[in-house]
């Protein structure tokens, strides 16, 4: 049996993603669509779209190894 982490697996709104990182909503829809920021899982049988915390996690640690 695996052991996951539940806090990577947990799918995040756009508004805690925004938050998180602190950029508008318009900012993060447009880094998205230029492949600058992870793209969003789209729900099945939904038309909401949602982060993974593990994605978010680590494209914030690539840029604080980049700007260091």
């Amino acid at each position: 049996m695996m052991c996951v982490n539940q806090d990577e697996d947990r799918m995040l709104t756009e508004t805690e993603v925004t938050a998180m990182i602190s950029i508008s909503p318009s900012s993060l829809r447009r880094w998205v669509a230029k492949s600058s920021f992870p793209a969003p899982v789209t729900l099945e049988g939904s038309r909401y779209k949602r982060w993974l915390m593990s994605d978010v996690q680590q494209w914030i640690q690539s840029k604080r190894n980049t700007s260091t």
